[in-house]
C-alpha cells in the first residue's frame, strides 16, 4: 500500500501539464472542467507547457501582484522571509502553465510556499481547478464567463456573471 502510494505521488510530480489536469479534474469528480483548463493552458503556456514566471504585456509586474498580495495577506515576508522576502517580489506575478497569479495562490498550498510552486504542473492544476471552482461560486457559471473573470478578475469581470435564475445550468461555450 506505501509502494503504491509513493508510486502514485511521484508520478504526480512529474506528470505532464496535460497529466496534472487529467488527474485533479478526475480527483475532484469534476472532469467536466478538464477542457476548460486544457484551453487555459494552451493560451497561458503556449501549446500547454509546464513553464515557470511569465507575463504579458497585459500584465503588471510581479513587484504589483507582490505588494497586493502583501496587503491581502498571502504573501508574509515577516513570517517567511526566506520565500516571501523582498528580494522574491518579481516571482509573485502570473506563473506556471495557467498563468496564476502567485500572490493570489501559492498560499492555499501553506502559508510560507515560495511562488515557484505554481510551476510544477500538479500543483498548477489543483489551484487552477480550485479558482475554476471558486469562479463558479460566485456567479461566473459558463466557461467564457469564467475565462472573463480568470483574465480580469471578479471585479473586473462582474458583468459576464450570469443572471439569477436564469443561466443556473452550466452552458457549454
Amino acid at each position: 500500500m506505501i509502494g503504491s502510494l509513493i508510486a502514485l505521488v511521484a508520478w504526480a510530480a512529474s506528470a505532464s501539464p496535460t497529466e496534472a489536469i487529467t488527474l485533479s479534474t478526475w480527483a475532484a469528480g469534476r472532469p467536466d472542467l478538464a477542457p476548460e483548463l486544457l484551453r487555459i493552458c494552451r493560451e497561458e503556456s503556449g501549446g500547454c507547457k509546464a513553464i515557470g514566471a511569465h507575463g504579458t504585456r497585459h500584465n503588471p509586474p510581479g513587484e504589483t501582484f507582490y505588494a497586493a498580495g502583501k496587503r491581502a495577506g498571502r504573501v508574509l515576508p515577516a513570517e517567511c522571509p526566506a520565500t516571501h522576502g523582498t528580494a522574491t517580489a518579481a516571482a509573485w506575478g502570473p506563473r506556471g502553465m495557467l498563468g496564476l497569479a502567485a500572490a493570489y495562490h501559492a498560499f492555499r498550498v501553506d502559508r510560507c510556499a515560495p511562488a515557484e510552486i505554481l510551476d510544477w504542473p500538479i500543483v498548477s492544476a489543483a489551484l487552477g481547478l480550485a479558482h475554476l471552482l471558486e469562479l463558479e461560486r460566485r456567479g461566473f457559471c459558463t466557461a467564457r464567463a469564467r475565462r472573463a473573470a480568470w483574465r480580469a478578475g471578479v471585479s473586473g469581470a462582474a458583468d459576464h456573471r450570469c443572471r439569477r435564475g436564469l443561466d443556473r445550468v452550466a452552458r457549454r461555450d
